[in-house]
């Protein structure tokens, strides 16, 4: 019964011979979906693309490719996320979906640093921080201008990093919660 679902052609319509096997491709994509929203919600990033690009194949709907674009925003992979949202901005039917869709193209567009995405790191910023904060103390304890001008760009580095986006893509994941 699987293998007829996923033979369906997407021209079939109600009431024709392939009508039931395009139910049956219907109902199992949906089950896929489902199951990627509740991987998404407990944070299974990489399952929930996973089932979510299944569903996709067994029906091209732009709520599904909504679905998928913020799972592979919430995976931290904003390239591919905005190319979803993108493309369901140009498919959707609906006006509600294009909306929400050509605001998340903006709101990622906005993330762009230098033509790329910047997704931040914990690890980055606290290497920057310390370093700049070690290299703070060993240059005051020894009075070296040298180490200081070294300490004063991996604040900077630091505090850019900050600025340029980390902060953002934080308080974007603690408003989904």
């Amino acid at each position: 019964m699987l293998d007829s679902a996923q033979s369906c052609v997407d021209g079939s319509v109600l009431g024709t011979a392939g009508a039931p096997a395009c139910r049956l491709r219907a109902l199992l994509a949906k089950i896929e979906k489902l199951r990627g929203t509740v991987e998404l919600t407990i944070g299974s990033t990489a399952k929930a693309v996973r089932h979510l690009e299944r569903s996709l194949d067994l029906l091209d709907s732009p709520r599904i490719r909504m679905q998928l674009a913020a799972a592979l925003e919430a995976r931290r992979e904003p390239a591919l996320a905005f190319a979803a949202y993108a493309e369901c901005a140009g498919l959707a039917m609906s006006p509600e979906i294009q909306a929400q869709a050509r605001h998340a193209t903006t709101r990622l567009r906005s993330c762009m640093v230098f033509g790329g995405w910047f997704v931040g790191s914990w690890r980055v910023l606290g290497l920057l921080a310390g370093l700049g904060v070690a290299g703070l103390l060993v240059g005051l304890a020894r009075q070296d201008l040298h180490l200081m001008s070294v300490t004063i760009l991996c604040l900077g580095g630091a505090g850019v990093y900050w600025a340029a986006g980390f902060r953002s893509h934080a308080r974007r994941i603690s408003s989904r919660r």
